[in-house]
């Protein structure tokens, strides 16, 4: 005798000795299978909605980086812009007073 027929004997033994349930005792399993169900539902719906949180906060986490590493390259640009709008402004002056207007 190997392992599967001594598990099949062993189960036929169980099912035969075992009471059949009533209808009462059925309803009561069916009732619980359906709020089992209904807790897996919601248990996968959490995880969803945790796993869309992780995503969007690597994402931000990410452009952050991105502009953290960006911010001297603009100011550095902003301020080439700064220095130029200084010398327009020089140059006007000098052109305006080499048209002799004053």
């Amino acid at each position: 005798m190997n392992d599967q027929e001594l598990e099949q004997r062993i189960r036929a033994a169980l099912d035969a000795t075992a009471p059949e349930p009533d209808e009462l005792a059925r309803a009561a399993l069916r009732a619980g299978r359906y709020r089992a169900l209904e807790q897996l539902d919601r248990r996968r719906w959490s995880w969803w909605q945790g796993g869309g949180l992780a995503l969007a906060s690597i994402a931000l986490a990410a452009v952050l980086s991105w502009q953290l590493n960006q911010a001297p390259a603009n100011l550095e640009v902003a301020s080439n812009l700064a220095e130029d709008a200084a010398v327009i402004a020089d140059l006007d002056l000098v052109l305006w007073l080499g048209d002799g207007d004053v």
